[in-house]
């Protein structure tokens, strides 16, 4: 007497289309997370630099500076010189487009301190006392102090509005014809209060 064998399982052919459906499923969904992660993180670096632009306006209303942004983050310093934002040290120093620690920053002996002003998850160590806060990119946040230009002759004055770039996500900037100021181009973005 012959007896059937137990066949259970799956042919080839089932496991291919299978493999076919799922496939052609990621390929539908997946860049639309991508493009909801990038959404994500633009907005994320806006609310960040908001929050740096109201960390710097408390910092300024105590002490009557405006600081490197990664300085920010300090206790009460037991050493009282910090970077501050000088209009006049950067404007003497050529304007420069992305300002580093040397060209617009001044050492200034601070009296009132009472930070920290802020708290940063991400940050890039410039030098044993420096840190410079990260985009979602990591890459560095721009700070610009306050300062205007004027309509007529394009001339840089110190002014009220302070000013906070972000490269975005092609880590480039492509607003370098209208840095400081704006507005922003490409995927730049730029936070002014």
């Amino acid at each position: 007497m012959k007896t059937m064998k137990d066949t259970r399982g799956f042919t080839a052919a089932e496991i291919i289309t299978v493999v076919a459906i799922i496939s052609i499923l990621a390929l539908i969904v997946i860049p639309k997370f991508w493009s909801r992660t990038e959404e994500a993180r633009i907005a994320r670096a806006q609310e960040e630099m908001a929050r740096i632009s109201d960390a710097e306006s408390f910092a300024y209303a105590e002490t009557g500076f405006y600081f490197f942004p990664g300085n920010l983050q300090f206790e009460a310093p037991t050493v009282t010189v910090m970077t501050t934002w000088s209009f006049q040290d950067w404007l003497s120093s050529g304007k420069p487009v992305n300002p580093a620690i040397n060209s617009g920053y001044t050492e200034t002996t601070i009296n009132n301190w009472k930070g920290p002003y802020i708290t940063y998850q991400r940050t890039e160590v410039l030098n044993d006392t420096t840190y410079a806060p990260l985009d979602p990119w990591k890459n560095p946040y721009i700070f610009y102090g306050p300062l205007t230009q004027t309509s007529e002759s394009n001339d840089t004055t110190q002014g009220s509005k302070i000013r906070i770039w972000s490269m975005g996500p092609n880590l480039k900037f492509d607003s370098t014809t209208t840095l400081p100021f704006g507005p922003a181009e490409g995927d730049d973005i730029l936070y002014v209060r």
